[in-house]
């Protein structure tokens, strides 16, 4: 194992947070219990000038072995979906099929955050809790460290799920080659060198403890 060449990211302990509270409280993710419609409700931030794009703007994906569904609380959101643009405001619902690659953003042009809740069909609850706070809790503390955020890392939260991102020049829409060689990059370097080769876990204590969580209605 190489991890002596891993970086160390001072880890924040938010595992007993709920909602957990990103970028200076303009971001947050609040869990809620399996009984309910949808397992987790983000706040997502604007891009603006002073503060930049937020993290909480995730990359071209796609989920490998389940469908998504999205509803817009408040705020206007930007789909982008195998090549398709939605725009959704309040109340508006999105599908996401299984291995179709989409991204989306927060659309204001006033400054407002977008709130969005969501869930995964055939999603494990836990998994799914476990993958965002370790997720998000990572690089909020790379942000507050001044790091950039190890690809490695990131590629083992990836993996933990099965939601690789999508390879630059693959295109916009999904392909069957386009899925097996992100999936191939992401394993690759998630696991065999994050994992195996730097010791990089896929899930810390501090972001994630199910002895402590709290789930809300």
């Amino acid at each position: 194992m190489l991890s002596f060449l891993r970086t160390v990211t001072p880890r924040t302990v938010t595992a007993h947070q709920n909602p957990v509270s990103y970028e200076d409280g303009r971001a947050y993710q609040h869990f809620h219990s399996p009984a309910q419609q949808y397992m987790v409700t983000d706040l997502m931030p604007a891009t603006t000038a002073k503060h930049g794009r937020s993290y909480f703007n995730p990359p071209l994906h796609f989920h490998m072995y389940q469908t998504e569904d999205f509803e817009v609380i408040s705020g206007v959101g930007k789909w982008w979906l195998d090549g398709e643009t939605i725009l959704a405001r309040k109340g508006d619902k999105v599908h996401i099929p299984m291995n179709a690659f989409h991204r989306f953003e927060n659309a204001s042009e006033d400054g407002e955050g977008l709130v969005v809740s969501f869930r995964l069909d055939k999603q494990d609850w836990e998994m799914e809790e476990r993958f965002f706070r370790n997720f998000f809790g990572y690089l909020e503390d790379a942000k507050k460290a001044g790091q950039e955020p190890s690809i490695f890392q990131i590629m083992l939260f990836l993996y933990s799920v099965r939601a690789p991102p999508v390879l630059p020049g693959v295109g916009q829409k999904s392909t069957f080659l386009g899925r097996q060689l992100s999936w191939f990059v992401m394993a690759a370097t998630g696991v065999v060198i994050g994992q195996w080769l730097l010791g990089y876990q896929v899930s810390y204590p501090e972001y994630y403890n199910p002895e402590g969580q709290k789930k809300t209605m």
